[in-house]
This record gives structure tokens, sequence and C-alpha cells, in this order.
């Protein structure tokens, strides 16, 4: 891990590192769709086109496939794809989910989830917050030694994905926000949510630390 300042803070101007203006340019390399005898090469490329950061979500249906098994070997291995990174110079932002959508299978969730009767995903659903939690568990101390704060290359972890144009329970999101940090998760988060509507009242969680980034859309009417 590189041994100059990493951590970046943010004022009036934006992005800043070790006090000077920063701007992130990145790209998305989901090593979870990649064979990872290959991510040092696509990252490389990343890296000859001028960016300066990667982004990869992490597919809880990869790691989790049966309820308490989990798999972080090989392809799976996203501290490794992080540390890979992190050799070639690039800065790391995480997109956790649990739901990350990525066209992926199920958004990233995994399937088990609807042997539950009567389940409730992406709220505050006993049942799915407790499954969510076991995956925080097995999933965050891997995470943790690799953020910027402690020398590594993450700089930013989303939470969530797009809530926005799903759900309005800010309670849920809260829950994992502070599930994250509970877990010793202390770099900068954002909330992505959709199209904003007429209807739906804020989604981003009531935090000083978290920020709110919109997708691109077509404004209510």
């Amino acid at each position: 891990m590189r041994d100059h300042p990493r951590e970046l803070t943010v004022d009036a101007r934006g992005f800043l590192r070790a006090g000077r203006p920063h701007q992130i340019i990145s790209a998305a390399v989901h090593y979870f769709r990649v064979l990872p005898e290959q991510w040092s090469d696509r990252l490389a490329r990343l890296r000859a086109m001028g960016v300066n950061t990667v982004e990869t979500y992490i597919a809880w249906n990869v790691h989790e496939p049966e309820p308490g098994a989990f798999d972080f070997s090989g392809g799976r291995d996203v501290a490794a794809f992080v540390r890979t990174a992190d050799e070639l110079g690039l800065d790391v932002i995480l997109r956790p989910g649990p739901y990350i959508c990525a066209e992926w299978e199920f958004g990233g969730l995994p399937g088990w989830l609807l042997a539950t009767p009567g389940i409730r995903l992406r709220c505050r659903d006993a049942h799915y917050l407790a499954a969510v939690d076991r995956w925080f568990d097995a999933l965050v101390p891997r995470l943790v030694p690799l953020q910027a704060t402690r020398g590594g290359p993450v700089v930013a972890m989303q939470v969530e994905n797009e809530y926005g144009s799903y759900g309005t329970d800010r309670g849920y999101l809260e829950h994992l926000r502070a599930g994250l940090s509970r877990r010793g998760i202390d770099r900068r988060g954002w909330h992505a949510t959709g199209a904003p509507t007429t209807t739906a009242p804020p989604t981003s969680p009531p935090s000083p630390a978290t920020t709110t980034t919109r997708r691109s859309g077509r404004p209510a009417s």
C-alpha cells in the first residue's frame, strides 16, 4: 500500500487530497465479471486511459450461494482485486449493496432469500435485515483494512443502490449506513438514488457523512 496521503475530504470546491483539489476520474471493472488472471491487465488499461479510480459492485449472491456458506476465494476474492488496483496506482470505490442492480441476477441478492415466506426485500423486514447483517459480518472485516484512512486505496463506499426508484424506507438506509460504520467503515459514503418523483420523500439517510447523487433521468411531470 502506498504511503502518501490517500484520504479524500470535501469542501465547497469539491474533493481534496492532502488539502489540494482532487478530481475523481473513475471507470467500472466488476471483479466478478472478469477472470482473476485478467484483473491486472484490465486495470492497467484503465490507467492507460487516464483513469485514477476504479469502482466495483460487490455481488452478495456470488459470495453466499447458500445461507451462511461464504466464499471469497479465487475470482470471488474482492480484497485481492482491491489490492491489485492499489498496486497499479488506482483508488477504489466499493458498492456493496446489498442490492446492486448492475444488470446482475436478482440485483446481487441471493435467490434463497425468497424461500422465507412473506419476506420483504430492501426494507426493515426482520428476516431480510438478519440476512443482510450476516452478510456484512462476513464481508466488511475484509474491507476495513483496505480503507484510505488505513493506508489502503478505498476512498469511498456506496450505501444500497438506486433506492429512490424502489422505496422510501429511510430507516432501512440508515440501518445499512450505521451497520457499515459499526463494523469499522469510516470512509465517506453516498447513496445513489434514481430519478426523483413527485410522491416519494427524500430517501438518503439523515447523516452528515453521507452525500446524495442522482442518476440522470427525465424529470417527473
